[in-house]
């Protein structure tokens, strides 16, 4: 369905579009808070590449402005770093410059730019640019790129679905912990192959139980079950038989062994169905799922 103008808020995941802004420029982070806050977009700034590298990891931005002139690193490097982690590797970019040359924007282009804008520019064309790419990015994410899986886009549609016609429904959130430990020790192509591995695995548990169910993610690392109460407890079962004895499989022995077991990749399972509660929002009962996650 097309997005009116107006409609920036109905997209992202959450009640909110996230926009991140990487720029050393604190009048315009200020003009563009101050102007988006009408359309109900949470934008939020950050004034250094180092700093807006931090903030795209912690707050996993809907799309990200980057200025390509920062005081520390360049917005091309930023673009780098962002696209070789996980969490942010799939995050839009818009880059923002007052360059206006063809190189500038082939290098940009090249790097995996979604969009360009230059400054001075409009803010009515900036919001429609922002528009266009999350409505773009939506379409094209439905998967995860790496375990095939849907996105959590996904997830959230068929759960408010649900929601809509007041169907029975039950969630199983199933959390990754200590994931970005096993990244630091084996690296990004490691972590990837895991990820996938597990990607794999989670499948095979929702083959085992019902090709009626959704399997998705809900972040990079994490993922979720939506299916109906009476077979959550078949999937807690599968899922500590089948994925639970293989994490030891993405160590080196010797390391499993010597690691600590707060410091070794581990399960977290958290669920909820319709009897826990009133909601009238998938985000508001995915927000309930990840606070049973932080609490535990």
């Amino acid at each position: 369905m097309a997005m009116t103008e107006q409609g920036l808020a109905a997209l992202p995941v959450g009640n909110q579009p996230r926009v991140l802004l990487i720029d050393d420029d604190r009048a315009l982070a200020e003009m563009l808070q101050a102007y988006f806050a009408n359309y109900a977009v949470d934008l939020r700034a950050a004034y250094t590449g180092q700093d807006g590298l931090r903030a795209a990891r912690e707050m996993q931005p809907d799309i990200i402005l980057l200025d390509i002139h920062l005081p520390d690193i360049s917005g091309f490097d930023v673009a780098k770093q962002l696209q070789q982690h996980p969490k942010t590797a799939y995050i839009p970019i818009i880059f923002l410059t007052e360059v206006r040359g063809r190189e500038a924007l082939l290098s940009g282009l090249r790097l995996g730019a979604d969009d360009y804008i230059t400054k001075p520019f409009d803010l009515h064309e900036l919001r429609l640019r922002i528009r266009n790419t999350l409505e773009s990015a939506r379409r094209v994410h439905r998967f995860h790129p790496v375990t095939g899986l849907a996105s959590p886009e996904v997830l959230q549609q068929a759960l408010q679905e649900r929601l809509q016609h007041r169907m029975p429904w039950a969630l199983l959130g199933v959390f990754i912990e200590n994931f970005d430990d096993l990244r630091q020790r084996y690296g990004i192509l490691a972590a990837n192959d895991a990820l996938y591995a597990i990607g794999k695995l989670v499948h095979y548990v929702l083959r085992g139980v019902s090709t009626e169910d959704l399997a998705a993610h809900l972040s990079d690392v994490d993922f979720a079950f939506l299916t109906v109460p009476e077979r959550l407890p078949r999937y807690q079962k599968r899922v500590r038989e089948i994925l639970e004895p293989k994490l030891p499989y993405f160590y080196a022995w010797e390391d499993w062994q010597q690691l600590p077991e707060d410091r070794r990749l581990r399960l977290h399972l958290c669920s909820l169905t319709h009897r826990d509660g009133h909601w009238e929002h998938a985000g508001e009962v995915l927000k309930h799922l990840e606070r049973q996650r932080a609490e535990a």
